[in-house]
Formats: structure tokens, C-alpha cells, sequence
């Protein structure tokens, strides 16, 4: 009898299963189209010193029904304690605020700042001229399921050397772009720097996919894309460890 009852106890938990996987985790998030997976960190490139820099996520509801998500930030590191971040989901939130308001998504709703959502997500960062990379993780959560949640990290990176450079860099594109198999990248420089450069390309978590030695003023270099998952992706020509400048490439 007691076998037979832990072999019912086995059936039971295994006919469990599928549907504690299928109603366990009802939120995605995507950044530039790209799935965001719990656990991932992910490199944001900041343009602007002294102006907002947005970063927009889109949250989806996979579920049937309607769900109401929370967004919860923790500072690991700032570049400067005179940065400026925070985010904004139905509404933004000062700086030292951690939590936001706790909102409805109904059955398979996308939120996001391309439809007419009422509410949508996204981080604000301003480095007021301080340089370095600033720590910020960020979980989504489904308020009435704690174990249905979403975490990751963003790394608020801004270099100054990226924009300085500019005036040395005449010309720095890639083509086609969006890419599909094969990509083409051609830069020209005001001086030839005499050094060792490379151009590098990253994916959104800043993870390198492709490194390459170049050399000259000018110069055009082919990268096979054909690998790579679409999405987008970072390129930038660096010299000397320095980055001379980055731009966006997408992959589709």
C-alpha cells in the first residue's frame, strides 16, 4: 500500500507540473524588442550629461486574466551620488522613491509607450557630467503572486570620451542596418591615432559578439551577422581602450 501511495503521490505531482509551469510566470518584459530574461543585465548606453536619458520597457501580460504589476528598484552603485535616476510607471517618481504604484494589466496586454497604454515603464538617468557606470536593479512584479516576477540589472554607463572623440571621428556608420546576414562598417578619422584599435560590437546585456583589429584613418570592415539573434545591438571603434564612439545596429 505504501508503494502504491507514492506512486499516486508521483502521478499526481507530475499531471501538476505542466500547469504550475504554465500559470507560474504571466510577465514578459522586452527592451528595443528584445526579451528581457530574469537574471540578465543590460548594458544603456547615455547620451545626453546633462538632459534625460529614457529608457522604455514593454511589460506584457501573458495571462487570461487581468494582473496588477508593481516595479521595485535597488541602487547597487552610482557613479556619483549626484546623478540623477529614477523610473516611471503610471506616473514618475522622485528620485529616493523605490516602489511604484501598483497597476492593472488586463489578459494579454502589452504596455508599452508605442500603443495607447494608460500606463507604461520606463527609467529616467542623468549623469550631470559624471562619468563612470551606475548599478540600478529593477524587478517586476505581479502583486497578487510574489513568485511571479521578472529581475534584472541595468548598467547606466556614461563615458565622455564616447562624445570628445566625436570631433576626431569624421564619419562612423554601418550598412545596411537593419542587418541581416552581412554588415558592413566604414569609419574615417580626422588623424590616423598611430595606435591599436578595434571595433567591437556588444549585445543589450554587453556581453562582446564580435571583435576586430582594424587599422588605418579609414577603413571598411565586413561582419557576419548571419549568427546572431535579432535584435539590437552596440558598435564602437575604440583606441587605445578608449571609445572613440558607439552606435546602434540592429540585427533582424
Amino acid at each position: 500500500m505504501k508503494k502504491l501511495y507514492t506512486m499516486k503521490k508521483i502521478f499526481t505531482l507530475l499531471f501538476l507540473l505542466p500547469f504550475t509551469l504554465a500559470f507560474g510566470q504571466t510577465l514578459n518584459v522586452f527592451y528595443n524588442g528584445v526579451a528581457v530574461n530574469s537574471g540578465d543585465t543590460l548594458l544603456l548606453v547615455v547620451n545626453e550629461p546633462n538632459n534625460d536619458n529614457n529608457f522604455h520597457f514593454d511589460i506584457k501580460n501573458t495571462a487570461e486574466d487581468t494582473i496588477w504589476v508593481q516595479i521595485k528598484k535597488e541602487r547597487i552603485s552610482l557613479a556619483s551620488e549626484e546623478v540623477s535616476e529614477s523610473f516611471c510607471f503610471g506616473r514618475c517618481l522622485p528620485d529616493n522613491m523605490n516602489e511604484s504604484d501598483i497597476l492593472p494589466a488586463a489578459g494579454n496586454q502589452l504596455l508599452s509607450h508605442n500603443n495607447e497604454s494608460p500606463h507604461y515603464f520606463y527609467t529616467v538617468y542623468i549623469p550631470y557630467g559624471h562619468q563612470g557606470t551606475s548599478v540600478v536593479k529593477y524587478k517586476v512584479i505581479n502583486s497578487r503572486d510574489v513568485s511571479d516576477e521578472l529581475c534584472f540589472t541595468a548598467l547606466y554607463t556614461y563615458d565622455v570620451g564616447i562624445y570628445n572623440a566625436k570631433a576626431e571621428v569624421v564619419s562612423f556608420n554601418a550598412y545596411p542596418n537593419p542587418a541581416e546576414a552581412q554588415v558592413t562598417i566604414k569609419y574615417n578619422l580626422k588623424n590616423n591615432p598611430n595606435t591599436s584599435m578595434k571595433l567591437v560590437i556588444k549585445n543589450i546585456m554587453g556581453q562582446v559578439v564580435c571583435m576586430k583589429p582594424v587599422t588605418g584613418k579609414a577603413n571598411n570592415v565586413s561582419v557576419d551577422v548571419s549568427n546572431l539573434p535579432a535584435g539590437l545591438y552596440l558598435y564602437s571603434l575604440e583606441a587605445n581602450g578608449a571609445i572613440l564612439m558607439t552606435k546602434k545596429l540592429y540585427v533582424k
